[in-house]
This record gives structure tokens, C-alpha cells and sequence, in this order.
């Protein structure tokens, strides 16, 4: 039996309405880690997204939530949530008798991220241009830590 993605929610008061009954099993997965926010709106996220690019937000709030189905409708879910120094992904998947929840990531980004900085300074010859260098650590950014926001986080701007 295939899954295929059936839908991505980026707004969590959509999730967890539409998914309201899966949303404790996820929630019991990660223990005290994250507690949905029913009320989200455009506000919160943008406020969220500020404290997240600043390191200031240390509890895990949601990013996204791609939905999977198969031939029998719904099997699997699986949330994405961050927060300054975390990426954490926990799935969803329904199950004969029910549904388990397991967490598949949990990844302190700040770590990553100050490692890719040493990485990319020591990989640069010592009279590299400081535009070749912004960029060398932009790009090794990028990768390390996922987005561009942990690149503005350490104030490297391409």
C-alpha cells in the first residue's frame, strides 16, 4: 500500500482543527515539548517567526504539517516544529487498532549552526574577499541549518 501527500498546512489553527483528534497523540509523543495554539493567526506566526530569528523563542511552536493518505483515506501525518535552537518532526500514523505517534527528529539547530560557521571560516583561504566569505557561509548556512533565517540570526546577509 502507497502513501501520497495529500496536503501541507502551514497554519496551525487549520491543523489542529481539521486534526484535532491526532493532535494529543502527537502531543503525548513529545511529552511538555509543544502545546498547540488553537488561537493562532497571521499575528502570532509573524510574532513566532521574530522571536525564532532572534534566538528568543525557546519553546517549540508549529511550522508545518504535511498530511499522507492511501488507498483507505488518512495513514500518516507528520508535524514539524521549531523554535530558536530546536527542529523537532514527529509523525503520526495510523495503525490497525488506532494510532501511534513516534518522534523522528529532534535536532538542536544552534549547535549545527555554530559548527557550519567554524566549518566555513576554516574552509576559506585566508585572503578570501569578505564578500566571497559572506557568501561561502551564507550558502553553508543554508544547508546546516535548514533556512535563511539562522542566517540572519548571525547576521550573515548575501
Amino acid at each position: 500500500m502507497s502513501e501520497y501527500f495529500r496536503r501541507l498546512y502551514s497554519k496551525e489553527e487549520e491543523f489542529v482543527w481539521d486534526y484535532r483528534m491526532l493532535v494529543p497523540i502527537a502531543v503525548e509523543a513529545l511529552g511538555v515539548d509543544w502545546q498547540p495554539n488553537y488561537d493562532c493567526n497571521d499575528g502570532v506566526r509573524k510574532n513566532q517567526e521574530y522571536f525564532v530569528t532572534t534566538g528568543q523563542l525557546n519553546r517549540l511552536v508549529f511550522d508545518s504539517a504535511a498530511v499522507h493518505h492511501d488507498d483507505k483515506g488518512f495513514s500518516s501525518v507528520q508535524i514539524s516544529l521549531k523554535s530558536s535552537s530546536r527542529i523537532v518532526t514527529v509523525r503520526v500514523r495510523r495503525e490497525d487498532n488506532g494510532y501511534s505517534a513516534e518522534k523522528i527528529i529532534d535536532r538542536n539547530t544552534s549547535e549545527s549552526c555554530e559548527r557550519a560557521i567554524v566549518d566555513a571560516f576554516s574552509a576559506l583561504p585566508p585572503n578570501a574577499s569578505v564578500e566571497r566569505t559572506m557568501r561561502k557561509v551564507a550558502a553553508i548556512l543554508r544547508t546546516a541549518c535548514g533556512d535563511a533565517a539562522h542566517a540572519t540570526r548571525y547576521a550573515v546577509v548575501e
